[in-house]
């Protein structure tokens, strides 16, 4: 019996080894985006659940008419040695950004993060309402492979894998999209109603988050929702925490304090 057990131990191992080993990566566009015309904002492209090390990769994405790209930097998971690029071309329906990075030393390691990012621009002749964003399924327009590729760590072979899309919102200063009473412009949620706030930015509207500031302290029992303070101090005892007293000065958020 003892020895079956070691052999359905070494069994499941290989099984778990070979599952990681056939892991498809992931390249996404980040989003929902919200941007006003005449404003800026970044679409990051990213990488998830990849297992080997990569040499490069190209993508190319479609955007809406009237937005323009402004430029494309290193994410935080593309390391030094990379040399990234970018092309935008137009047809009669989408803009697209060709974007490349390629590296003939180093590597990407198998892990989730930002790859590039590129920074957008709507310009005045963009029209308000919200669009996708994705690859291109064709390479119908040889530009930089036009689709997609993910290459090996030896740039011989393009590595199997799937592409995510997202969209993209454009508004206009005043524009209430979602007729909440607040413009788009101020609106964390243009589309949703029932949201317009995020105070913590992490996604999810004040209304139906239970601790607006993140501070670990549930709303129902934080002395000050608004304001991240997850010591509750309360000098003066009168229920509303120091950060939130008028005059309030944070010693330690001044200049060269608190390390």
């Amino acid at each position: 019996m003892k020895s079956h057990a070691i052999n359905w131990t070494t069994a499941a191992l290989l099984l778990v080894s070979a599952s990681c080993a056939t892991a498809v990566p992931v390249l996404s566009v980040s989003g929902p985006i919200h941007v006003q015309k005449g404003s800026s904002a970044t679409l990051q492209l990213r990488l998830s659940g990849g297992t080997e090390p990569y040499a490069g990769f190209n993508s190319r994405i479609a955007l809406p008419k009237g937005i323009g790209v402004t430029g494309v930097t290193a994410g935080a998971l593309l390391p030094a040695g990379f040399t990234t690029d970018y092309l935008v071309t137009e047809d009669r329906a989408n803009v697209w950004v060709a974007v490349i990075a390629y590296s003939g030393t180093a590597s990407i390691a198998g892990s989730d993060g930002i790859l590039l990012n590129i920074g957008l621009q709507a310009n005045t002749a963009a029209a308000a309402g919200t669009y996708s964003v994705g690859f291109a399924t064709s390479n119908a327009i040889p530009i930089i492979n036009s689709m997609h590729a993910l290459a090996d760590a030896h740039g011989a072979r393009s590595v199997p894998h799937t592409v995510t899309g997202t969209q993209i919102t454009i508004s206009y200063p005043g524009l209430d999209s979602d007729g909440d009473g607040v413009p788009d412009g101020d609106d964390a949620f243009p589309l949703d109603p029932a949201e317009w706030l995020d105070t913590d930015h992490d996604g999810i509207g004040n209304n139906a988050d239970a601790d607006d500031d993140n501070d670990g302290i549930p709303d129902i029992r934080d002395n000050c929702p608004l304001k991240a303070n997850p010591d509750q101090a309360d000098s003066d005892h009168n229920g509303v925490g120091n950060v939130c007293e008028p005059g309030y000065l944070c010693w330690e958020c001044l200049p060269n304090r608190g390390g």
